[in-house]
């Protein structure tokens, strides 16, 4: 999808790596990479569409939908179908009321290197933030002991 020669199983184990060696929930970085994958969509797409990206834990599997909020009176076409239009697809076979959501699925793309890009930048900055806040908890019960170390890198913010 963001990458067509990353195999989707190979998408989980890069996941479960970067989980293992930076010590983080495997669940912050699989949601990290959705949010990236919805920005990328936002921009193939549209935004003035409501769009969510999942990634299957299990089998890797990237799903893109469109999701649409059932009205009585449409104002937003982008994000809104009336009820009457929501209860005649003929694939749905439960009745359906106003609030309820629908998700169409959208095609699979290939977002390109800018959008890539800006997916590595969001996982990146999310995994930092993570690892930052792992750190902090490790360290903040250990106030006002005397504690040594090695410095590996330092970082000026």
């Amino acid at each position: 999808m963001l990458n067509r020669g990353l195999d989707k199983q190979e998408l989980l184990r890069v996941v479960d790596s970067v989980a293992n060696e930076k010590s983080i929930d495997k669940e912050l970085i699989l949601s990290s990479m959705e949010t990236a994958i919805q920005r990328a969509a936002y921009s193939k797409f549209g935004s003035e569409n409501e769009i969510e990206a999942q990634i299957d834990r299990k089998s890797g599997n990237i799903k893109i939908q469109k999701v649409l909020t059932i009205v009585e009176k449409v104002e937003d076409p982008a994000k809104e179908v009336s009820l009457k239009d929501a209860n005649s697809n003929p694939k749905k076979k439960d009745v359906l009321k106003v609030g309820d959501k629908i998700y169409e699925e959208l095609p699979q793309v290939d977002f390109g290197r800018i959008a890539a890009q800006s997916a590595k930048q969001v996982i990146s900055q999310r995994v930092r933030e993570a690892e930052k806040n792992r750190q902090f908890e490790d360290f903040k019960d250990k106030k006002e002991q005397i504690l040594s170390g090695v410095i590996k890198r330092q970082e000026y913010s």
